[in-house]
């Protein structure tokens, strides 16, 4: 069963890896880890990102820089072969970040920052090394990302209570020189984007992802493997589904009050005497047959939430060992 789709704004500046990491995100996932994988909606653009994965693989070519044209991709989240949710993925230059907003590429950037379900912040390990806060916070391009987030804040109006998902993705983990520290990765992030920290209504996680463990230290021969590119997009799913989750929760409550409702309806009409009862027979017999109704959205809601919990149980496990999640500020684990 699918269960809709999400739309993912991906933040980065230049030289950052956004397009190496969707591409590399992709190649892995067509094969598929743990029962999941990934599949392009459009032939095309399947073998376009194919064919750039395999001049990676092959030559060890760097995708081209991006035009000034947005690339929008839209993939299939799937367990064994069955899709779960699709994904909207744009892609576009990352000078867009410090461009006016009258070009077409940043208008687009920021419409969909405005729309999306989940925010992925994508920085270098090699900016998270400079020794100083603001070189960094300067490198990753901080000032003009926190603009972006901005207008996620006034669009969706996040609230501890309904938390907005941001992930931090950390590429090139290989040139980190010490994995693993994982201590001084958090800290440097929680010090540039110390808002998501200071303030309720954000889910964040912060995972490192790499091509290869080996690149960093000999690109040439290196083997290309990716790790955990996969998890990111596992988490948005994650909260999205914990959002829909709680939906159903509601909507199963409210169809058992209209239920109780009917049944007290149901038991007054049969407490009148015959004349009333005859009277009433109609209404009886319709009020009768929504409690049936009742039961059967109740039993329907109830699969679908098993159903849920199930795809949630699922992707924690993919996740819980592979990042770090704070909600509303605090270091949390995932609650399915």
């Amino acid at each position: 069963m699918s269960y809709g789709n999400i739309k993912i704004a991906m933040l980065g500046y230049t030289g950052t890896g956004k397009t190496c990491y969707m591409i590399s995100m992709y190649a892995f996932m067509k094969l598929g880890i743990n029962g999941f994988n990934f599949s392009e909606k459009d032939l095309d653009r399947d073998l376009e990102l194919t064919e750039m994965w395999e001049a990676l693989i092959d030559d060890r070519k760097w995708p081209d820089p991006n035009p000034s044209n947005v690339k929008k991709y839209t993939f299939d989240f799937n367990y064994a072969f069955q899709p779960i949710m699709s994904f909207e993925w744009l892609d576009y230059r990352g000078g867009a970040l410090s461009d006016t907003s009258s070009e077409k590429d940043v208008q687009e950037l920021t419409r969909q920052v405005k729309q999306s379900d989940c925010l992925f912040i994508c920085i270098s390990a090699e900016d998270l090394q400079l020794t100083s806060k603001m070189k960094r916070a300067r490198a990753i391009k901080a000032d003009r990302m926190n603009v972006l987030i901005k207008e996620i804040g006034e669009v969706l109006k996040p609230k501890a209570n309904q938390p907005f998902p941001v992930v931090f993705v950390i590429t090139k983990f290989d040139l980190y020189p010490n994995p693993d520290d994982s201590e001084s990765v958090i800290e440097a992030i929680k010090e540039i984007f110390s808002t998501f920290w200071d303030s309720p209504g954000w889910i964040v996680s912060i995972c490192p992802v790499s091509l290869g463990k080996e690149l960093g230290e000999n690109f040439a021969e290196g083997e290309i493997e990716p790790v955990n590119v996969h998890i990111p997009v596992a988490f948005a799913i994650y909260c999205k589904l914990y959002k829909q989750k709680i939906e159903q929760k509601i909507h199963q409550q409210q169809l058992k009050q209209e239920e109780t409702e009917l049944n007290n309806k149901l038991r007054n009409l049969k407490n009148r005497n015959v004349l009333v009862r005859i009277w009433k027979g109609g209404e009886i017999d319709s009020t009768a047959y929504k409690i049936e109704k009742r039961r059967e959205e109740i039993e329907e809601a109830s699969k679908g939430l098993d159903e849920i919990t199930q795809k949630l149980n699922l992707l924690s496990r993919e996740m819980i060992q592979s990042c770090f999640i704070y909600l509303n500020g605090q270091e949390g684990g995932f609650d399915v």
